[in-house]
């Protein structure tokens, strides 16, 4: 009987195509992707989540030319950008995939927050959101007088940004999305 079981199963495999995948690895079947995006005279940050891998773009004024910079435009290039990488464990990818679907970042009214006077100067900081093909591009433009962000974006940018900077310090980050200060925002978003 043992043996009749070890070839159905070897059966399956084989007419499926399935094969046993790594533990701790990223599968296809939940397709996400989130990307955080803001840059401005002196700062660039980009913050992405595709196909499994964590992916962080950001400027550092290493040799400190951007101090007493007074022009509207960047004091960096982007020779000047450093990007690292981490695949995520699927475990992760679970956790926000979760708060993406707890939050209702992808039910928001509107798209656009933030100042509104077109005419005014404001940085504007972008959070795409891709889930099983359903895309939200929300655009936040900041200034000191600004309403507040959606609960939605804060939480996702909170997020994004602690694992962007537990990547750079190496420290495991596993359970940042799960203990976030910002998490019990998602029940109160809509």
């Amino acid at each position: 009987m043992r043996i009749f079981y070890s070839g159905l199963l070897a059966l399956v495999l084989v007419v499926t195509g399935c094969q046993p995948q790594e533990s701790g690895q990223v599968s296809d079947s939940m397709p996400l992707k989130l990307r955080y995006q803001v840059s401005a005279e002196a700062m660039f940050t980009d913050i992405r989540v595709e196909n499994g891998v964590l992916a962080y773009t950001f400027f550092t004024d290493k040799d400190n030319r951007c101090a007493q910079w007074f022009k509207s435009t960047p004091c960096w290039t982007t020779d000047d950008l450093e990007t690292v990488t981490r695949d995520l464990e699927v475990v992760e990818l679970e956790k926000l995939w979760g708060l993406v679907n707890s939050s209702g970042v992808l039910v928001l009214k509107g798209d656009t927050f933030g100042e509104t006077n077109l005419r005014k100067r404001a940085y504007t900081e972008t959070l795409t959101v891709n889930v099983d093909g359903a895309e939200r591009v929300l655009r936040y433009r900041s200034t000191p007088e600004a309403e507040e962000k959606p609960g939605a974006f804060i939480l996702l940018e909170g997020v994004l940004r602690d694992y962007a900077n537990k990547l750079l310090s190496g420290k495991k980050w596993c359970r940042a999305v799960c203990s976030h200060p910002m998490a019990s925002l998602s029940r109160n978003v809509l």
